[in-house]
């Protein structure tokens, strides 16, 4: 029977055409039934008699019924009913599956914990403060650029053709950054640095291969790792980065495709890879062969002294994949990414991503590349280093002050969080559930935690200096109550 709901915002015609689709697919009005007369319908529903004959307008242009002069209104004969589901049976409109009618693996590999929507105070592993992002000299480019006729030519299809200038801009910005020594032809952009990693991996990791990560590594990049059927071996880290005598004897024992390291500032340890072992490390890539897949985590974020520049910049053998983003320097709005390689890869992993991604964003790529240009990257990031370096010295002090005597932890001297080591007795899961009740999310990611030991990775960028005060005095009084 026909319902018309009238607080509803859907027009009464959407309604009943709806519910007569309903009606035909569920088997209720057979193939050839006569539907009543427009007048008659409309006199039986108290509707207008127009408003009847827009639904059997709609029908009849998607094909449900036939409407001839003659014979009136009939459901079309060649549709089928579908068969009924208990779920629907008494429903008088038809509702989406809530689950498919056919079975698939669920992939466990790529469960991550949700961080909850709206949200404003939280921890994070390490993300930027988006409220200092330079928006307003953003948008002014950005408007600058759509007012410009040529414009018209990044808003078109382009079948995977990068915007040139920007990879002439960018690898500029790398080798002066970087001390790379590339051009354009050797950067692929992506979306993300997890799309970055996750083109290289399917191109590059066969199933049975063997990558080499820290013992506590970046846990989204071991997803990636084996969902492409990659086996992970893990080496101890050190207060010197990743343990390279422990990746020359692996690597004397089985075959390695791939080491995955972020030396910069070592997910989530924040130990920066020393100099000796990098050079030892490309080494070890030559005489092994191994890939050496180098993620720039943080390097942005150098604060006691001059960054160490990165492994890729001393290769001359094309064993490194470089990949980075601007989702830090800018803000996870701005997550476009590249990836630095020899030139036959880069070709090769085009293919892959004009297919996943390949319109690209060109608007957007010639904006950062002005904003480059024009000499606001770098005001932008002196002036982003200084708040956030004073926003680490202020949550360690404060940890040392207030949690103190519960907590070790080394100032780290890059990055945008702080890698803490908690009394082995202290359930930080039980912590992190008390911090919730008191308005402070604290994710599971953050938290380390086994028989041998009790660790937190804590970002501090995100948060400015009272709100850094209010989260360590949560962590407190967490910690106090667990007595």
């Amino acid at each position: 029977m026909l319902q018309i709901n009238r607080e509803s915002g859907e027009p009464v015609f959407r309604q009943i055409s709806d519910q007569l689709v309903h009606a035909i697919r569920k088997g209720m009005l057979a193939p050839g039934a006569k539907l009543p007369g427009t007048r008659i319908l409309a006199s039986f529903l108290k509707v207008h008699r127009k408003t009847v004959i827009a639904a059997y307008d709609d029908l009849n242009l998607h094909g449900w019924i036939i409407v001839s002069p003659y014979k009136g209104a009939v459901v079309a004969d060649r549709l089928a009913p579908l068969p009924e589901h208990p779920e629907t049976k008494e429903q008088p409109m038809l509702r989406y599956p809530v689950t498919t009618g056919y079975s698939f693996i669920p992939n466990v590999l790529l469960d991550r914990t949700a961080l909850p929507s709206g949200k404003a105070f939280q921890l994070t592993d390490g993300l930027p403060d988006v409220r200092i992002t330079p928006i307003v000299k953003l948008s002014t480019i950005y408007n600058r650029l759509v007012k410009r006729k040529q414009t018209a030519r990044y808003l078109n299809y382009t079948y995977g053709k990068p915007n040139d200038y920007f990879l002439e801009i960018l690898a500029k910005y790398l080798n002066n950054t970087r001390g790379l020594a590339i051009t354009k032809n050797n950067v692929l952009i992506s979306r993300s640095v997890h799309m970055g990693l996750f083109l290289a991996a399917s191109t590059l990791l066969n199933a049975g291969d063997n990558v080499i990560i820290g013992a506590y590594s970046y846990y989204i990049a071991n997803m990636i790792i084996q969902q492409s059927g990659a086996s992970l071996v893990q080496v101890p880290v050190d207060d010197d980065g990743l343990c390279v005598d422990d990746i020359e004897k692996i690597c004397r024992e089985k075959n390695i495709r791939v080491v995955y390291i972020t030396p910069h500032s070592h997910y989530p340890t924040t130990a920066v890879l020393s100099a000796e072992r990098r050079q030892r490390l490309l080494q070890l890539s030559a005489r092994y062969g191994f890939i050496i897949i180098e993620d720039d985590y943080d390097f942005d974020f150098q604060f006691d002294h001059q960054p160490q520049l990165p492994v890729a910049c001393a290769d001359n053998e094309g064993m490194v994949i470089y990949i980075g983003s601007f989702a830090k320097s800018l803000a996870p709005g701005f997550a476009l990414s590249y990836l630095v390689a020899p030139e036959n890869l880069i070709t090769e992993l085009s293919k892959f991503s004009t297919l996943l991604a390949g319109y690209g964003d060109n608007i957007t790529e010639q904006s950062i590349a002005e904003f480059i240009v024009d000499g606001e990257m770098h005001r932008h990031m002196d002036k982003s280093r200084k708040i956030y370096r004073n926003r680490r010295d202020l949550m360690c002090d404060l940890i040392t002050e207030e949690l103190g005597e519960y907590v070790e932890f080394i100032k780290p001297e890059a990055g945008l969080a702080v890698w803490t080591r908690w009394d082995k007795s202290i359930n930080l899961s039980k912590i992190s559930r008390e911090c919730a009740d008191h308005g402070l999310t604290l994710p599971q990611h953050l938290l380390y935690q086994s028989r041998r030991e009790a660790a937190m990775r804590i970002g501090f960028a995100n948060l400015n200096a009272e709100e850094l005060k209010n989260a360590v005095q949560t962590l407190k009084y967490a910690v106090a109550k667990r007595n």
